[in-house]
């Protein structure tokens, strides 16, 4: 579980936001970290780190159930993490170049 407890540089980041929102902000931040990715859907949370992360934000966590995993606020989340942790999604032209330099390393 220390993978899921909050920072406090964490706690203000995700102190911008309230209710549903703080929970499901927190959620993805935490998974982001430890799995580098974000989840597809809520069923691949596990329920134990949910009620983790609902403890120490003082949460209830019936509300992570109402999360709609996908919409606008679903991907400003996303880039807030992304900006976080020091990433961003990769072009359509970094994509190519990638893909096509990918054969030379084997």
């Amino acid at each position: 579980m220390e993978y899921f407890t909050f920072l406090p540089n964490e706690i203000r980041l995700i102190g911008n936001a309230t209710g549903k929102t703080r929970l499901r902000f927190a959620v993805l931040l935490k998974f982001y970290q430890y799995q580098v990715r974000f989840p597809l859907q809520n069923q691949e949370i596990p329920e134990a780190i949910i009620n983790y992360i609902v403890k120490q934000l003082k949460l209830k966590s019936e509300i992570f159930d109402q999360y709609n995993w996908s919409g606008r606020t679903l991907v400003f989340h996303r880039v807030q993490i992304r900006d976080f942790f020091g990433f961003r999604e990769g072009t359509e032209k970094e994509r190519l170049k990638w893909s096509k330099n990918k054969g030379t390393y084997y």
